[in-house]
């Protein structure tokens, strides 16, 4: 993808590591900055027009080495946060934490409200909890 591989500085390594997932290993840059990265990609994605397919969407997982201890926890947890994502509604960039963890794993009440200005999705708390 064009919007993505511009996006690559010196030193990071953008690779497909599965059928329609891609990891971006960036050394220089901290958890925020990696989450800036991923939603500048997201939004040239989305905002760009493709002949054959139209417009598409990415969701994107963040996790930053302070989170994991192992490179392989670190993809794992990347993963995680992607499949919160698509979880979501898709079309997001969602950081893994444990804070967030500790959300995600918390069944939502059933009665919580809604959060005002902004849109509801199916089977998903606006606190971003599978509802059951």
């Amino acid at each position: 993808m064009a919007s993505s591989a511009s996006a690559v500085r010196s030193g990071e390594l953008m690779a497909r590591i599965g059928g329609e997932e891609f990891a971006w290993l960036m050394p220089e840059a901290n958890q925020d900055g990696a989450h800036a990265a991923a939603e500048r990609v997201r939004r040239a994605i989305q905002g760009t027009p493709f002949d054959v397919a139209g417009t598409l969407t990415i969701s994107a997982g963040v996790c930053s080495n302070a989170q994991a201890h192992t490179g392989e926890q670190l993809v794992g947890l990347a993963d995680q946060a992607l499949y919160w994502s698509k979880q979501s509604g898709r079309n997001t960039t969602l950081i893994y934490t444990r804070d967030t963890q500790r959300v995600r794993s918390t069944p939502a009440p059933s009665s919580c409200p809604p959060r005002p200005m902004r849109r509801r999705r199916a089977g998903v708390c606006h606190c971003g909890t599978p509802s059951r």
